[in-house]
């Protein structure tokens, strides 16, 4: 439902040095970690990585850490992050063997907001976090952001990807915290995975490339849609619609249909609209440079 990330980025077999797309692979040139992106799932945002060396990857997976979100309409909750979009890649990331670090702007428990945690939504690595008791107690003791960012530069030395999950609390914390924004930033300039989904890239509205123009500028990126704001009846309870405020700053904002699987990538930064709620279809192609966006309708 979400995005794995991998970092370090470097080349395998020194064959495609920093080269793009070739039999459906695309390698990203780094020092210490060859990626492999070779597959593209509807319901994901799938790195396969495989680490040179033998130096271990490690994530930062920033939740929110809001119950609530408001906007001109008033509040919304109870919310937090989205089940899925937090259990997915967390398990997805622990398969490859990487090291998993849950961080939240304020530490401690994260929310989870309760209907994604009911019926439909609870899919198999929902239910598997909810049975894990070890996964239930990093998720009532996750780590505050500013620990692991005293700077932005050491957030930069000590990961090789980061990846926020949604769910509407990430609306109310994300925005304006100037601590994530500055290890987006960071992390961006220094050529490493950001990565997000769904509510989770309203954290990079405030976010800058280098140069101060807004991350987002010129990119291809996607995220959940104000169609899909209206839909769920909360388009005033946001302080942004993401898809409107993006097109505002510039960004190539390309949506797929409500509740549709679609993923885009531009560059080291990654963005997928929403968690689908069915099994994914083949395998796709690899994207180009310069970003590509895939889509899969379901019927």
């Amino acid at each position: 439902a979400v995005a794995a990330v991998g970092a370090g980025l470097g080349v395998a077999g020194g064959s495609l040095a920093g080269g793009w797309p070739q039999e459906g692979r695309w390698w990203w040139r780094s020092r210490v970690i060859a990626v492999r992106l070779d597959r593209f799932e509807s319901d994901s945002l799938f790195f396969f990585f495989s680490s040179a060396r033998g130096i271990m990857v490690k994530i930062a997976l920033i939740s929110t850490s809001a119950t609530t979100c408001s906007g001109p309409g008033g509040e919304h909750g109870p919310t937090g992050v989205w089940y899925e979009e937090l259990a997915t890649p967390y398990y997805a990331f622990k398969a490859k063997g990487y090291d998993v670090d849950l961080i939240s702007p304020a530490g401690g428990p994260v929310p989870i907001d309760p209907t994604s945690a009911t019926g439909q939504w609870v899919n198999e690595p929902v239910a598997r976090f909810m049975a894990d008791k070890t996964a239930q107690i990093i998720l009532a003791n996750s780590i505050p952001l500013a620990d692991v960012a005293p700077s932005a530069d050491e957030f930069v030395s000590g990961y090789d990807a980061m990846y926020m999950p949604g769910g509407h609390g990430a609306c109310e914390d994300f925005l304006n915290n100037e601590v994530l924004i500055g290890c987006i930033n960071a992390m961006y300039a220094a050529g490493k995975p950001v990565v997000t989904v769904c509510h989770g890239p309203i954290c990079l509205v405030n976010c800058t490339k280098p140069d101060g123009t807004p991350l987002v500028e010129g990119l291809e990126v996607t995220g959940f849609t104000d169609s899909e704001e209206r839909a769920v009846k909360l388009e005033t309870k946001v302080p942004v619609l993401i898809e409107a405020k993006f097109r505002e700053l510039g960004a190539e904002f390309s949506g797929g249909a409500d509740w549709a699987p679609n993923t885009c990538v531009a560059g080291n930064l990654i963005t997928g609209q929403k968690p689908p709620s069915s099994p994914p279809p083949p395998a796709a192609g690899a994207p180009r440079p310069g970003g590509r966006c895939r889509r899969e309708l379901r019927r």
